[in-house]
Order: structure tokens, then C-alpha cells, then sequence
């Protein structure tokens, strides 16, 4: 082969390789879907609606989240994309006038689309699963022309499932009073086919196999190993993290744990413990054989909180969600200061479910005869079924 030719054919080979390292970190295969994974722009994402802004319905926590997809998912593949604008620094002084101007113009969702193009991305959290959190930050020039924040936190999911789409719709809710035998016949199979399925807790186990977020945790106490007998722990383990949804929590990579305590970002604290035991789903799961293994939770979560973060246990609140987000016990511990997610039809005290659990009679467990209320949406799976009716 002639020198030239050889030339020629080392540069075509290495421009597809540029080429497949280029698309490498935009997507990777997860269940047989492309997942967005370290993404540099939101340049190929198509806005097909806009499922909550100031000026369509309101998200409880300031997000603006968007539906569509991305050019590179499947025909039939969905997208949601999280937005919010980073608050300054109440240290900070600065133009609040200037401030005020510039979030009101992204009130409107029509700003909200042109605004996407526009937005650089730097990783801060990448799950490993569908799910990707990132900063999201604007050149001045483009800053200038757009009247905008200058920074974002922004979340991924992409995949995004029929039932994150649903979760991210903000509507009305209505009450329910759950018997023991209606989440016999409707929540209970409903919650084992989505652990089943077992893609909306990917990322848990991620965490917990430690691919992921290792150097966010806060606390671990390992599982106990196979051939340990029953009584030789009075728990099996579980791992204490930031929350995803603590997006003023500092990035290890340039913030070293040490500088954690007493952090500015600690008014915003919310960590989540997460167990080992992949048996229990949630709190209907719970039977006094977990009490040891709740209380151990409760008392070295707000330990490693103290001593990692200088927060005392009497500005913590420790609950559990029913119904969860998602189907891997875990418990979370947040600032007395936040309001959001502790709702009295969704949030129960850990407290108060440990001693539910050691005062319910002899030989019965707790939330095995308990009624428990709570909310869905109309759109939501387990409203649908609870129309059709037990075993429909």
C-alpha cells in the first residue's frame, strides 16, 4: 500500500474512534435503552411539553421540568429534564434587582426552550442508571443577550419510565385509606413487579455495590457476610449519603470532607440511609425482627450527621415515605427548616414507627393489620387499579 493511502487510512480510522469516544459520553445502553450519561449540552434535547414552570403548574420544590426526548433515544424513548436556578450564597451581596429581573425572565416556558440550547454541563452526580445530575452554567455573552441565571442545578433522566413521567406531572391528588387487604390485592403485587423489573433501583444498588457515589458517603455499616449466623449483628447493615435532591452539597472533588462541617450548605441537609437487605421494600415490609437494625439506623444517622456536618440530632427529622419513590427501604434525615416531603399522608416519623412496631400486641406485627393513608394522582398506576378493583 502506497504511503499516501496508508496515511489516509490511519486518519479515517482514528476520525471514527474521535467519533465513537464523542458519542461515548452522551449515551450508554441500559436495559436495552440508551441512557444519557456525562452530558456536555442539552443542544439534542426536544422539548415536546413542559410539565410544570411558574407560569403552568408550579413544582413543590422550584423545578421546571420539561418532557421530549433526546436525537439520539429511541423512536418510542422519553426524556425529562429538571431545571432550576442555583441560589446565591446568602453571604453574598448582590444586585437584587438585577437578580429579580433576571429570573422573571424565564418564567415563561417558550424562554424556558431557547434557554436549553444555551446551557453548558458539568457533572456532579452521575448514577450510574438513568438518572444524571449536573451544574448547568451560561456564557456571560449569552448571559447578557438572554437575561438569565447565570447557573443551574439541573437532573437528567433518560431513560425516563411511564412512572417517572407521572411523578414529574404536577396535579391534583386524591386521599386513600389503605386496609391490609387492599395492599394485599393492589399495592403489594403492584410494588413487587416494579422491584422485579428492577430499573428504577438500579442506581440504589449502585450505590450500595459502591460503582457509584463512594466518595459521598457519610456513614456505612457493611452487610453482614452470608455465613454470619442471625444473632451475631443487631443489624444487617445500611449506608448513609446526600441526598440527590441536596443540590447545594458540595462536590468532594474540590470540597474534601473535612470542610463539610459547618458548611454553608448544611441549611439545605437532607441524606438518605439506605439498607442492604433487598428484601425490604418499604414500610409494610417492616416486622420486629427490623427493630434493631431501625433503631441502629436512627442512632448512627445522626451521629455521622454531627460529626461529619456539625448538625445535632435535635435539628434533624427522621422519616420514612409511604408511598415511596421508589421500592428499597430507606429512610431519610433532613433541616427541621425543610418543608417539602413531609406531608402528614406520606411522611411517618422513625421514631414513632419503632415504637408502633414494640408496643403492637403479642405475636402481631404492626404494619401487617395497620391501615395506612396516603395520596395518588389519577394518572398514577396504582390509581388506575384501584378503580379496576382487587385482582383486575
Amino acid at each position: 500500500m502506497p504511503p499516501a493511502a496508508s496515511h489516509l487510512g490511519l486518519l479515517i480510522l482514528a476520525s471514527v474512534l474521535l467519533s465513537v469516544k464523542a458519542m461515548s459520553w452522551k449515551r450508554r445502553r441500559i436495559g436495552g435503552k440508551w441512557a444519557a450519561t456525562n452530558l456536555k449540552h442539552l443542544k439534542d434535547f426536544v422539548v415536546e411539553e413542559v410539565l410544570s414552570s411558574n407560569e403552568v403548574t408550579p413544582s413543590p420544590d422550584g423545578f421546571t421540568v420539561f418532557l421530549g426526548h433526546f436525537t439520539w433515544q429511541g423512536p418510542e424513548e422519553k426524556a425529562l429534564i429538571k431545571l432550576r436556578p442555583q441560589q446565591l450564597p446568602a453571604t453574598d451581596k448582590i444586585d437584587t434587582t438585577a437578580a429579580t429581573t433576571a429570573a422573571a425572565a424565564t418564567k415563561t416556558p417558550r424562554s424556558l426552550r431557547c434557554l436549553l440550547r444555551y446551557i453548558g454541563l458539568r457533572v456532579d452526580l452521575e448514577s450510574g442508571a438513568e438518572y444524571g445530575y449536573y451544574h448547568g452554567s451560561i456564557s456571560p455573552l449569552k448571559l447578557t443577550l438572554l437575561r438569565v441565571p447565570l447557573a443551574y442545578h439541573i437532573e437528567v433522566i433518560a431513560p425516563a419510565s411511564p412512572r417517572q413521567i407521572i411523578r414529574a406531572r404536577v396535579e391534583e391528588r386524591i386521599l386513600v385509606r389503605e386496609t391490609p387487604e387492599l395492599y394485599q390485592q393492589v399495592l403489594g403485587p403492584l410494588a413487587e413487579e416494579i422491584r422485579k423489573d428492577g430499573r428504577s433501583i438500579q442506581w440504589v444498588y449502585n450505590i450500595l455495590d459502591h460503582k457509584k457515589e463512594v466518595d459521598r458517603i457519610v456513614f456505612e455499616e457493611p452487610p453482614l457476610p452470608p455465613s454470619s449466623p442471625p444473632s451475631s449483628s443487631p443489624s444487617g447493615g445500611f449506608l448513609l449519603v446526600p441526598d440527590p435532591k441536596w443540590k447545594s452539597h458540595p462536590n468532594p472533588s474540590d470540597t474534601p470532607k473535612e470542610e463539610w462541617r459547618h458548611h454553608s450548605c448544611t441549611a439545605g441537609l437532607a441524606c438518605l440511609a439506605i439498607v442492604h437487605d433487598r428484601d425490604i421494600g418499604s414500610l409494610r415490609d417492616l416486622r420486629r425482627k427490623h427493630v434493631p437494625l431501625l433503631k441502629n439506623m436512627l442512632e448512627k444517622g445522626l451521629k455521622a450527621i454531627e460529626k461529619v456536618y456539625g448538625v445535632g440530632p435535635e435539628e434533624i427529622r427522621v422519616f420514612v415515605h409511604y408511598v415511596p419513590q421508589f421500592f428499597h427501604f430507606h429512610v431519610h434525615f433532613s433541616r427541621l427548616s425543610l418543608a417539602h416531603g413531609i406531608e402528614v399522608e406520606r411522611a411517618h416519623l422513625l421514631s414513632d414507627i419503632i415504637d408502633k412496631i414494640e408496643n403492637a400486641p403479642p405475636g402481631q406485627e404492626y404494619y401487617e393489620k395497620a391501615c395506612i393513608s396516603y395520596t395518588v394522582k389519577k394518572s398514577e398506576e396504582i390509581f388506575k387499579r384501584l378503580q379496576r378493583g382487587p385482582g383486575k
